[in-house]
């Protein structure tokens, strides 16, 4: 139950106050589940895909950071195939791209970024705003469900470890429709 209200925007007091248990034992079990995903996605087999999209999503850690979330998205499926936490620049999006290459991948699909072009290699690239859909829905999931990347609120990360393990639980129970079982059991 606390992860359901954790996954639908509750602040971790919110859930504290509504369930009468401490926001610390929450915060403990979503770091626990967070890491739990971790594991179970890297034993997931690669798989071609035909198309990717890439975008980056800004939000904020402690004392108002910036950090920019660059993720990858199955076009057919609207699945996350994965995301880093970083910096706007060439080298995060690396990251990135070397963890999708597990994918063979017939296609990338980005905005106009400039750190796209040196990237990803030109012959695999498209770049259009047209072509980021798919990307910009899941984007804006995150600002929806999770307290912590919303704008205009005192929400915020207070590590980047909490921001991540936040990310998987969203990524992967909520939107690739993962199993909750395997998680909180």
């Amino acid at each position: 139950m606390a992860l359901q209200l954790y996954l639908e925007g509750l602040s971790l007091r919110g859930i504290e106050r509504l369930l009468k248990i401490s926001h610390v034992t929450v915060l403990k079990w979503v770091r626990q589940w967070g890491k739990a995903i971790e594991r179970l996605r890297r034993e997931a087999e690669p798989k071609e895909v035909r198309q990717v999209e890439i975008d980056e999503l800004c939000s904020y850690i402690g004392e108002k950071k910036q950090k920019w979330v660059w993720v990858g998205v199955d076009r057919e499926r609207g699945k996350v195939l994965d995301f880093v936490v970083g910096d706007r620049s060439e080298r995060t999006g690396r990251r990135l791209y070397e963890r999708l290459k597990g994918y063979q991948v017939k296609r990338f699909c980005t905005d106009y970024w400039r750190s796209y072009k040196a990237i990803l290699p030109s012959y695999l690239h498209k770049a259009s705003k047209a072509e980021t859909h798919g990307v910009e829905r899941v984007n804006s999931l995150p600002r929806h469900y999770l307290a912590r990347f919303r704008r205009r609120s005192r929400c915020f990360s207070g590590s980047l470890e909490m921001m991540v393990y936040s990310l998987e639980l969203l990524f992967f129970l909520k939107i690739n429709g993962g199993p909750w079982e395997a998680i909180v059991s």
